[in-house]
């Protein structure tokens, strides 16, 4: 039998309100919930004509109204073409102004420019008329949208807002820019991305310096797959007051497209403003006329890391005109296109002085002058001009020494006469030159000069130079040694200030040497066997040590009765010894006076070549090799050998060895 009470009719009541306690509690949780997520994605309607927005609501006229009753992080919602514009920001913050279709168009613009506009985006709409929109704070996003043209500032105070502009198309008239700039003395950070964007005239990234204020741009930048005609820019300027501002963030242009005839890029300090770059700056992947990647031409603005590769340009300008420039520099795999414009085809790195590493490798288009250029006190740093296909190279210092060491190897040049294709390695103002190499170029020059000593070990080494080599050094003999070895020079090579060891080179011209320079001209080939001063041979004025010197000779090894293998070489020295470590060039040509040769004409490796003849049997043929003015000729007779059983066999060895005209 249960029993009831007072007791436990209380115990009772209390299970009750407890439960309608916690019901109560969950329910006002659900309502808090569901509120948050209400107030999270409000959203109004704009519609321009009947304001009924069919049936979905709040409805409202124009967007500016939109705006004014939209809670914050909502969304205004166009459904309707018409005449309208936003004006003002209200104050709101997370808003989103978008078209319900991409294709929606307004007959106006935007002109924000009272208070702060705090993580705003707009998309999915067509403007008439240009955008502007000052002091951003959190994020901007303007995406999927047409206009005429976009100012994202002048920002009165600092930002490190998150900006990004995406898939925004313009007419590509005069106002079809991207301009993000600050008022004087204002930083913009944080991060600002441009991509995908179409028919755009420029794009300009500027803070304006102030007395006494500096203007820096920390954002990483990052500008990839436009269609801009004339380019974009990141800039310090200032045309007034003298100022500071740095460039320290990540700098990326990639994949943009620009006009023939007029696309730049630049980062870069104008008028009165100076400052250094110290973020990288990477140009990659882009289709541009001309692009000067880095220039700062004011006071103290010195130039950081730089990547320019696989574009395709007219010029490349990387300087520092009044500070160091430290890198590295990496230009790489570039092509250069002549597209008629009047600035020089180049690629040019100047620094006062250049302290980094530099290196330019794998240019095509044989059109380019390519430079490092060090125009201040001393360079240092690993300087290297590579594998590049161009009209000119020089490493050059016009304010001091270059410590080295400099590397430039297998580069290509055209044969041109004006201008020469030349390599000029260059020091003025008493500079040394440090260790180095030239080596493996094919080009018609090589001017080494140095105003002041060589300082450390330099080889030139299995160069092709088409006419004419001079290596001079005015300052004291020493302490280093220039080795030039391997080389085939066709003209006059000019020797003067200091020790050269020359060994197993081609000398096809005079070879002087100026007094107080010592020169052993050792082993090498001057163009016939009668050795330096003989008939068909080269000279040197006044004489200098070239005794022994090498020798043409040849063998046939004999395949068959009617076969065989001509070598020739230049391995011999004139008193009978083999030196080691020969890699004397020459092109000889093989003729037969019977049958055939192939290949007729042999480019030596390693001072030495063969080609196979063939002639019909039981005739011998007279076998001629020649190299500039001498023949060597074999004539012989290969038999076969009979065995023991009576079978002959075909691959008889008889070597036959001639030297001689």
């Amino acid at each position: 039998m249960s029993k009831s009470g007072p007791g436990n009719a209380g115990a009772s009541h209390r299970g009750r309100r407890r439960r309608c306690v916690v019901v109560s509690w969950l329910a006002g949780l659900a309502c808090m919930l569901l509120a948050t997520v209400l107030e999270a994605a409000p959203q109004v309607y704009v519609h321009h004509t009947d304001g009924t927005c069919g049936g979905l609501s709040p409805c409202y006229p124009n967007i500016d109204q939109g705006v004014q009753n939209v809670d914050n992080g909502g969304e205004v919602i166009v459904l309707s073409n018409g005449a309208d514009a936003v004006l003002q920001n209200r104050g709101k913050t997370g808003l989103t102004i978008r078209g319900d279709v991409p294709t929606r168009t307004i007959t106006g613009g935007v002109n924000i420019t009272g208070g702060t506009t705090t993580g705003w985006e707009f998309r999915d709409l067509i403007f008439t008329a240009g955008m502007l929109v000052k002091n951003i704070a959190t994020s901007l996003t303007i995406e999927n949208l047409t206009t005429t043209g976009m100012q994202i500032g002048s920002f009165t105070q600092d930002t490190n807002a998150a900006i990004v502009v995406r898939n925004v198309t313009m007419g590509g008239n005069p106002q079809a820019l991207i301009s993000i700039i600050s008022d004087p003395g204002v930083d913009i950070g944080g991060s600002i991305t441009i991509e995908d964007c179409n028919d755009l005239r420029a794009i300009n990234i500027i803070s304006l310096v102030a007395v006494g204020d500096p203007a820096d741009i920390t954002a990483n930048v990052t500008i990839a797959r436009n269609d801009v005609s004339h380019g974009p820019r990141i800039i310090v300027n200032s045309n007034g007051p003298v100022g500071t501002g740095e460039i320290s963030g990540t700098i990326r242009f990639e994949e943009n497209t620009m006009s023939p005839s007029n696309g730049k890029f630049g980062v870069s300090h104008n008028g009165n403003a100076s400052g250094p770059i110290t973020g990288h700056v990477i140009v990659r992947d882009n289709d541009a006329a001309w692009l000067a990647v880095v220039s700062t031409n004011s006071l103290g603005g010195s130039i950081g890391q730089v990547t320019v590769e696989r574009n395709i340009l007219h010029a490349v300008e990387i300087s520092s005109r009044d500070a160091p420039l430290f890198g590295p520099i990496l230009v790489d795999d570039n092509e250069i296109v002549d597209r008629g414009l009047v600035e020089p085809v180049r690629i040019q790195v100047d620094g006062e002085p250049i302290l980094g590493n530099v290196t330019i490798t794998d240019t095509t288009g044989s059109a380019a002058f390519i430079a490092v250029q060090n125009f201040d006190t001393n360079g240092s740093g690993t300087w290297q001009v590579v594998d590049n296909d161009a009209l000119r190279l020089a490493v050059d210092s016009t304010g001091g020494s270059i410590a080295g060491p400099i590397t430039v190897s297998g580069n290509v040049l055209p044969p041109a006469n004006a201008p020469n294709s030349s390599l000029t390695v260059r020091t003025l103002a008493g500079g040394d030159l440090g260790p180095g190499l030239i080596s493996d170029n094919v080009l018609d020059t090589i001017q080494f000069g140095v105003d002041g000593s060589l300082a450390a070990n330099f080889r030139t080494t299995a160069n092709v130079v088409r006419e004419n080599a001079s290596f001079i050094a005015s300052g004291a003999v020493g302490p280093g040694l220039h080795m030039v070895d391997g080389n085939d020079i066709d003209g006059p090579t000019y020797f003067d200030g200091m020790t050269t060891d020359a060994s197993f080179n081609r000398f096809g011209g005079f070879v002087t040497r100026v007094a107080g320079a010592f020169v052993d001209a050792t082993n090498n080939w001057w163009g016939c066997n009668e050795g330096p001063g003989e008939p068909g041979c080269e000279s040197s004025t006044p004489s200098l040590p070239s005794d022994p010197w090498l020798v043409l000779r040849n063998q046939m090894l004999c395949t068959s009765v009617s076969s065989g293998t001509i070598a020739f070489d230049l391995l011999e020295a004139s008193n009978g010894t083999q030196p080691a470590g020969n890699n004397t060039p020459g092109l000889v040509d093989v003729s037969t006076t019977i049958g055939t040769v192939m290949p007729a004409s042999v480019a030596l490796v390693g001072g030495a070549g063969q080609s196979q003849v063939d002639w019909p049997d039981a005739t011998m043929p007279t076998v001629s090799t020649q190299l500039d003015s001498e023949v060597v000729e074999w004539s012989g007779e290969c038999q076969e050998l009979i065995f023991s059983d009576g079978f002959e066999s075909g691959d008889t060895t008889l070597w036959s060895t001639s030297q001689g005209r």
